[in-house]
């Protein structure tokens, strides 16, 4: 058992107006931060319209007044999460949508796609406190289509789901994004396409994407403007094609004890 009740995570939601690209402006200073995460698994995220960037933890209060954020800041204390945890609702699925993926085109039953999270402390070998090893936190993040049959809309914002995640749904275990956070980088994810260009003052408009009445192989090529997982768990997209420059903008800020302790029974 690791003792230390500050360790844990905690997760800030922004809805953010991003038409005159005021997001990009926010993070240009960070884009070269390393995120501490395998590379390949990063691109793949963003292959997949989920992108993510490191910000100093001082940085993060800087970041978000300089955004034009749209009504109330969510943001709550999560802790430790041993099992599977929801930290973001996206926009609920009310009819069948084509999501395109790095690998193909998917279509997606109703409901609604989240991210999941889970985390647990790690020593740090390579760091010590007074000959104890140093604290990192392991974080996993995976997105998922919830079967919204299973969903309650009074859920709070981090229902814990069952340890088998897909009972709970269709996730997606290839898009598991594994992170060491050692307490000094908040994280910043965001939904963009593949190609989005975050040193743009202004963000190029996507072309409408063609829903209704097209068929789509699911091996197929991505059709034009289709949006991706990321895109339509985290911008206005799915609600209509003028929001999609309406970004929420998902901040987890890892809290890591000094040192890492086992309390022996």
């Amino acid at each position: 058992m690791v003792r230390g009740a500050e360790s844990g995570i905690e997760v800030a939601l922004w809805v953010v107006d991003d038409r005159d690209g005021a997001l990009a402006a926010a993070i240009r200073g960070y884009l070269d931060r390393p995120v501490p995460a395998a590379p390949d698994q990063v691109r793949l995220w963003r292959a997949n319209g989920l992108h993510i960037f490191a910000v100093p933890l001082a940085a993060v209060e800087d970041v978000r007044p300089a955004l034009p954020v749209l009504g109330p800041v969510q943001r709550q204390w999560l802790g430790l999460l041993p099992e599977w945890a929801e930290v973001v609702k996206g926009p609920e699925l009310a009819s069948e949508r084509y999501a395109g993926l790095d690998s193909g085109v998917l279509r997606l039953e109703p409901g609604r796609l989240r991210m999941l999270a889970r985390c647990w402390t790690t020593p740090d070998l390579s760091r010590s406190v007074a000959s104890i090893p140093a604290s990192n936190l392991r974080l996993e993040l995976m997105p998922q289509l919830a079967d919204r049959r299973r969903r309650d809309p009074l859920a709070p914002l981090a229902e814990p789901v069952p340890s088998s995640a897909p009972d709970a749904g269709l996730t997606f275990p290839r898009l598991t994004l594994s992170l060491a956070a050692d307490g000094s980088d908040a994280f910043v994810i965001v939904g963009a396409s593949p190609d989005h260009d975050w040193t743009l003052a202004v963000p190029p408009v996507r072309p409408e994407t063609p829903q209704d009445g097209v068929v789509v192989s699911p091996f197929g090529p991505l059709p034009p403007g289709a949006p991706t997982i990321g895109e339509l768990m985290l911008t206005g997209a799915p609600l209509a094609s003028t929001a999609e420059t309406t970004r929420v903008v998902l901040v987890v800020l890892p809290r890591v004890a000094e040192r890492f302790e086992l309390i022996r029974n």
